[in-house]
């Protein structure tokens, strides 16, 4: 217990979704359940004393399943305590962080994106460490290209995060080695897209492709009233053009709910407030107070589907994404 592996480990989740309390043991909440467990297994096959539970917590107005890890021993994250967070609490990176492919690993498997361009090829890889600012992410950005990988500080809604740059992309995916958590084995290589998904509930187009699909298209509820019974509603994916062979031009209802749980880790915190809501919403004929405050709070986010239109991409999200595509970099 306490080797250089685990310590190692630590660091990159620690710079991702970990967090070390006060009391100085390691905690990890997320929606991601085998991530979760993959977590929570690697730390109690070192010998650390763990814990693995399930909560529901809110998010983005609503309540969703969370998993929650802790893993005990005060002597050993002590140290990263110390070092990764501030007198008030804040984490901040250490002025002694390193990276190391296994840091960078496990840093990558919590907080990074591939970004695949509709041609197929890699576009990026983004490092979401926005939680530190830019003179913190420009020495990431500097210790990267001391290891042949040129990237640069990106600037997003007054937040900073990393972007290597496509050229590169191979070289940061090499230099940092096979997963360390298997199930994020999908931001190293797009699988196939899968020709069947157009029928039935069953999705096998990577994650990564799904959340492209989500971010650039619209997702839209609407309300049919009956004077003879109660109110349906119904759930819709506008699918953008590039992606309608694998997708088809709409996905709804159980279909698009799997969509959704498949990427909802990897979409932008709009889209994903978006997608909380559609995923709350129960499917069949009951349960329709719930369905209506859920109805509800998407009209609060999006505006009413009358003022919304039946195709193609919605004009924030384009512009979202055109601003991502045009933002500010800090070289």
């Amino acid at each position: 217990m306490g080797n250089n592996r685990i310590w190692e480990i630590t660091e990159g989740l620690v710079a991702s979704d970990g967090h070390v309390t006060k009391k100085c043991f390691l905690t990890l909440n997320t929606t991601h359940k085998e991530y979760a467990k993959q977590v929570h297994e690697l730390y109690r096959s070192e010998g650390f004393k763990t814990y693995f539970g399930r909560t529901r917590g809110e998010g983005f107005g609503v309540k969703r399943t969370m998993y929650r890890v802790e893993v005990y021993n005060k002597k050993f994250f002590g140290e990263f305590r110390e070092r990764w967070y501030d007198e008030r609490g804040k984490k901040r990176l250490p002025d002694d962080f390193e990276i190391t492919p296994l840091v960078l690993n496990v840093l990558y498997c919590g907080d990074g994106h591939l970004r695949v361009g509709a041609h197929g090829y890699p576009e990026a890889i983004w490092l979401y460490t926005m939680c530190f600012g830019e003179d913190e992410n420009q020495r990431i950005v500097d210790q990267l290209k001391g290891i042949g990988i040129e990237s640069v500080v990106w600037i997003y809604e007054g937040k900073a995060m990393v972007k290597v740059l496509p050229e590169w992309v191979n070289d940061f995916l090499q230099y940092i080695g096979e997963p360390v958590f298997k199930c994020f084995r999908y931001k190293w290589q797009l699988r196939p897209l899968d020709a069947n998904t157009q029928e039935g509930p069953r999705i096998s187009v990577a994650p990564e492709v799904l959340a492209q699909a989500v971010e650039q298209g619209k997702l839209v509820m609407y309300k049919h009233e009956s004077p003879a019974q109660n109110p349906a509603y119904e759930m819709v994916l506008y699918v953008p053009q590039q992606f309608r062979s694998a997708l088809g031009e709409k996905v709804k209802g159980r279909k698009l709910k799997r969509v959704l749980e498949r990427c909802l880790d990897l979409l932008s915190d709009k889209k994903k407030e978006l997608a909380t809501v559609f995923l709350a919403m129960p499917i069949g004929r009951r349960r329709q107070d719930i369905k209506s405050k859920i109805y509800q709070r998407y009209l609060e986010i999006s505006g009413s589907p009358e003022e919304t239109e039946r195709g193609g991409n919605s004009g924030s999200t384009e512009l979202m994404r055109q601003s991502i595509a045009s933002g500010t970099s800090i070289t």
